[in-house]
């Protein structure tokens, strides 16, 4: 997309998405236009914390969010480039809390299980946080700590080492840029750095002093660079993943259903039981003699006794809550498989069929009997090999949600650029 297209619609848009409800009432309603409104939801309230295998994008798509939040009316900054200390001061701090964010992804993502990391292109995205975030951290330290050594924010742009300074970090940035576009690296997490690194661009050229037609030409780099992460056609691509999504999330929950032999996955707030097996326990408990059943009379006769149990584990399904420091937050859809329960069965146990069984010798022991019988323990390991299944699912939730995230700070980060340069500027 090019400052000389039209593009006053998708900017108004935009505006509505992001409007005073709160960004995340607006990015809502974008979701809905992506195709991932079931899946992301914003609301306000508690909820039990996401399981690691998924918290690293949580936490990316609260990251999103704060980049979306940021390019909604950046705090009174939405109109030209300004090589004034006010000014870049403002604009880094906005990079530094993204910055912070995208640091704790790499942090959550090092804590998931390698196959995990490997999906989500944990060496990619550890060496944008080791290029891009250190540039965003160096610009914040010029404009916030070393400017405030100088008497001036002009002495400051004049001395020597700022410019060296700003010129590599442009010069760092530029090829991280360059990195991005030439490996075909178009993935949500890569987008949510590119964003950041559009503007700390913009910033050090702009305090580098350079002239609006340079600035331009910059952030058309980067507007060609958001086409390519918009492009429905490429695999790889943010766009051709929730293009996709509903078909991959079917799938996903297909292979769930049928690996756990249950007819439906369970609503938002609701469990279905994942059958395990069933189990007789059988005792014979000691009664006094009561009637002429009992032989020899005047005995005591032991009544054979059978109690029957279905070994189950509870599938639940919940939005999870995930904040950020910043006040954003965001909620995603995940499953939890919880342990393996015996629950007596009515009826007559003998009919259990394949016949499982032990035996207890008192009626109140036939709980504990079933449970320390190595049928139980067979399923509870059953159930845990359906873990990884619903990991996957967990998983694809998650991308799914930060996905649609992704296209939301890149739209928002789109229309910032329309306003700093204005429409045909």
């Amino acid at each position: 997309m090019r400052f000389n297209l039209p593009f006053q619609p998708s900017r108004r848009r935009v505006l509505r998405q992001l409007s005073s409800m709160g960004v995340w009432a607006g990015m809502a309603r974008e979701f809905s236009r992506l195709g991932v409104a079931g899946l992301l939801l914003s609301r306000s309230g508690s909820a039990d914390a996401i399981e690691p295998v998924t918290t690293g994008l949580a936490v990316a798509s609260t990251v999103a969010g704060l980049i979306a939040a940021h390019n909604q009316g950046d705090g009174g900054l939405a109109g030209t480039l300004k090589a004034t200390l006010e000014y870049q001061r403002a604009l880094s701090k906005q990079l530094l809390a993204v910055q912070e964010g995208l640091a704790l992804v790499v942090k959550k993502i090092d804590l998931m299980e390698a196959r995990f990391q490997e999906m989500l292109h944990q060496q990619r995205v550890k060496t944008l946080q080791s290029e891009i975030g250190t540039q965003i951290l160096r610009y914040d330290h010029e404009v916030t700590t070393r400017a405030g050594t100088f008497r001036s924010f002009s002495a400051w742009l004049k001395d020597d080492e700022t410019q060296r300074a700003l010129q590599d970090i442009g010069n760092r940035l530029e090829s991280s840029a360059s990195q991005v576009q030439q490996e075909r690296w178009f993935d949500a997490l890569t987008a949510l750095y590119v964003c950041a690194a559009a503007f700390t661009a913009l910033g050090v050229r702009s305090a580098r002093g350079e002239q609006n037609a340079q600035l331009k030409a910059e952030a058309q780099r980067y507007l060609n660079i958001f086409e390519l992460f918009e492009n429905k056609t490429e695999a790889g691509t943010v766009a051709h993943s929730n293009a996709n999504v509903r078909s991959v999330i079917a799938l996903k929950e297909k292979e769930v259903r049928e690996k756990m032999g249950i007819a439906s996955m369970p609503g938002a707030g609701s469990q279905v039981f994942v059958p395990l097996g069933v189990l007789a326990v059988f005792d014979s408990t000691p009664f006094p003699p009561m009637t002429d059943e009992c032989v020899p009379k005047n005995k005591e006769c032991r009544i054979p006794f059978h109690q029957g149990f279905e070994m189950r584990a509870p599938l639940t399904s919940a939005f999870q809550l995930e904040k950020n420091s910043k006040g954003g937050s965001i909620e995603i859809l995940q499953y939890s498989l919880g342990p393996a329960q015996a629950v007596p069965t009515a009826g007559n146990a003998r009919k259990i069929r394949p016949l499982t069984s032990v035996r207890s010798e008192l009626a109140a022991d036939h709980l504990k009997a079933a449970v320390d019988s190595d049928y139980f323990k067979a399923a509870q390991a059953k159930a845990d090999q359906y873990k990884p299944a619903v990991d996957q699912l967990n998983l694809e939730l998650a991308r799914a949600a930060l996905d649609g995230s992704a296209l939301v700070a890149i739209s928002a980060t789109r229309q910032r650029l329309f306003r700093h340069f204005g429409k045909g500027a």
